[in-house]
């Protein structure tokens, strides 16, 4: 196992949040992203069984450390992905829109999820990959909405490329995470509310540059 640490200073609360989906949809990409604002170029070496990385976030005054498993998607591993889903608080499930198999692959963690882990994980949906261009799209905006509307999941799209959304949707896992330890609030929605107050964030200061 891989570890990478980014936090210095006071933490007031530390989550265990763990990244799940088939290999190649860029799990690792979203993450780097995440701790350091930059792009992995490929080609890259892909997760071997299971990665952490560790970044505090800022929310509201509060300091919360994000220990961020990146499990691996190979088939082999998936049994071994699961048993770290226990003791999480946040658990991100990943798809490729260009390759529609991995949405299924996304379908069966849930699954999981449902049957075997606790009730009150945050879960969160990423579709990764939105700056392909229609023709390499196979995998709608719609199909991806509406699985998370079924399992009642926060669902977003997002590019480890060009960093759309990525950070807004680990701050707003940051943001129900707090409000979870602190408040014991319905999970869902409030990551729900989060998700949303950060993508209008995000639109309002595009519409003033």
């Amino acid at each position: 196992m891989n570890a990478y640490r980014r936090s210095s200073g006071r933490v007031d609360h530390t989550a265990k949040v763990v990244m799940a989906g088939d290999c190649a949809v860029g799990k690792s990409c979203l993450l780097y992203r995440f701790v350091h604002d930059e792009y992995i170029l490929p080609p890259y070496i892909g997760t071997v069984a299971v990665d952490l990385k560790v970044k505090v976030v800022d929310v509201d005054g509060t300091r919360i450390r994000l220990q961020v498993w990146d499990t691996a998607g190979q088939e082999r591993f998936r049994s071994l992905t699961r048993s770290y889903f226990r003791g999480a608080l946040a658990l991100i499930l990943v798809y490729d829109i260009t390759k529609a198999e991995t949405l299924h692959i996304v379908r069966e963690y849930i699954s999981s999820v449902v049957s075997d882990v606790d009730e009150n994980l945050i879960l969160l949906l990423l579709g990764n990959k939105s700056d392909v261009s229609s023709r390499e799209r196979i995998v709608s905006y719609k199909e991806g909405l509406n699985l998370a509307s079924k399992h009642g999941i926060q669902f977003l799209e997002v590019s480890a490329k060009t960093g759309s959304n990525v950070m807004e949707a680990f701050n707003a896992l940051a943001k129900a995470i707090k409000i979870k330890l602190e408040e014991g609030c319905d999970d869902q929605k409030v990551l729900a509310q989060a998700v949303q107050q950060s993508v209008l964030q995000k639109q309002k200061k595009s519409c003033c540059f």
